[in-house]
């Protein structure tokens, strides 16, 4: 019996998982993001693992208009690299990953899996800019929407829990990277991620949306390159960017106790998305349920707590909220086992 690897290279860790053909978790590992130097160091960790592996599933961020699950040719490899500028804390660290598995396991089949995937389908409406029509087709300028694996897992472990999906769905991912995704009868129909993962609420270290012209303006002010501009928005800016920390248990933990920075980012992080869980509300004319998911909404009662304070007006009480940790490993076994 030959087994199957899941690899989940996130913004803020490297998940792996050993499934057998039954989908028997057999093993599995999670290491800090590192430098790529401790790629092979980490992979090494597997050697004795890997001797049965057949099938090794990916996850891949941002592959553009390609879509997934797909065997791993040159022209998927293209299009992971050729959209890399879109996604750049993910697309990087994944083909590193990938290259390591293609030197050192040559006979696995990897299949990859996008982030997007979920949201290929999203109304016309909800996947257009509001920029010249002509340009955004050039340079295919459009919302791609991200965390698509974490909403397919969830919502699978909701209709198992609950037997049947409702129709109206919002699912918050609270994590490193965070966003809400508005689910009409299973599909996806609007995201807050956009083009790239930086659109939408604040994050650990990413900006969110913000008024475009800061980044013209901090170039013109600071003498930076629209790069190093943009380097700030991925990495030194979010909760970190306004706490100096990017451990959030301390930063939730010093908000709870009103340390003023850590209340200001705080405050900050839980009104954006409650203001995006209204919107989305309205979108979908109510909501039947809730998912919370992600490192910080899974695992912290504090910060639920004041979400769900503030909507409690719009009937979404804790009977109507499922707070699960979502399993991505799980989709990528399920995903490679299509091929």
């Amino acid at each position: 019996m030959s087994n199957i690897l899941t690899i989940n290279p996130g913004s803020t860790a490297v998940k792996y998982v050993l499934f057998n053909e039954g989908g028997e978790e057999l093993d599995s590992k999670v290491f800090d993001r590192k430098s790529s130097a401790s790629i092979s160091e980490q992979e090494n960790d597997w050697v004795l693992s890997l001797e049965k592996v057949s099938k090794i599933s990916i996850r891949v961020v941002h592959g553009g208009d390609m879509h997934g699950p797909v065997i791993l040719d040159n022209k998927v490899l293209s299009a992971i690299k050729d959209n890399t500028i879109f996604a750049p804390i993910h697309n990087y660290f994944a083909l590193e990953v990938i290259e390591f598995l293609q030197s050192n396991l040559p006979s696995a089949n990897i299949i990859v899996s996008f982030d997007t995937d979920f949201h290929k389908d999203m109304p016309v409406k909800a996947r257009t800019y509001p920029i010249n029509m002509e340009i955004a087709k050039k340079y295919n300028i459009k919302r791609y929407g991200f965390h698509g694996l974490v909403v397919q897992s969830v919502l699978a472990q909701a209709q198992s829990k609950l037997g049947k999906l409702p129709n109206r769905v919002i699912c918050a991912h609270i994590g490193g990277g965070t966003s809400v995704t508005a689910v009409l009868n299973s599909e996806s129909v609007d995201t807050t991620m956009g083009l790239t993962p930086l659109e939408g609420l604040m994050m650990i270290t990413r900006s969110g949306s913000i008024d475009p012209s800061i980044v013209g303006y901090l170039v013109e002010q600071t003498g930076k390159s629209i790069a190093e501009v943009m380097n700030i928005l991925n990495n030194e800016s979010g909760l970190y960017g306004l706490t100096g920390s990017k451990n959030t248990l301390d930063i939730i933990t010093r908000a709870s106790k009103r340390q003023e920075l850590e209340k200001l980012a705080v405050d900050m992080f839980v009104d954006q998305i409650v203001k995006q869980i209204f919107a989305y509300y309205g979108i979908l004319q109510g909501c039947d349920l809730l998912t919370i998911s992600g490192g910080i909404g899974y695992g912290n009662a504090y910060l639920r707590s004041r979400l769900l304070s503030q909507l409690e007006i719009i009937g979404i009480t804790e009977g109507k909220v499922f707070v699960i940790q979502a399993d991505e490993a799980r989709v990528l076994f399920e995903e490679a086992t299509k091929l």
